[in-house]
């Protein structure tokens, strides 16, 4: 029983860590903070002046014009 509640305790610990992360420019290295940010679970909203939505997507952030 200690158990699954040692796992339940990490799992919440784990989900209260990801964090919601805004990019403002989305060139080469708004690109990359995205990758990594998104490997690591983060949920990431970037925006920029050119239109990258279709690259945002395919990293799998949320890009806003």
């Amino acid at each position: 029983m200690e158990e699954i509640q040692k796992k339940r305790v990490q799992l919440q610990q784990q989900r209260s860590k990801l964090l919601t992360i805004g990019i403002v420019g989305f060139g080469g290295f708004g690109q990359f903070l995205a990758k990594r940010m998104v490997k690591a679970g983060h949920r990431v909203l970037a925006t920029s002046r050119g239109d990258y939505s279709d690259i945002a997507r395919q990293i799998g952030a949320e890009f806003y014009s």
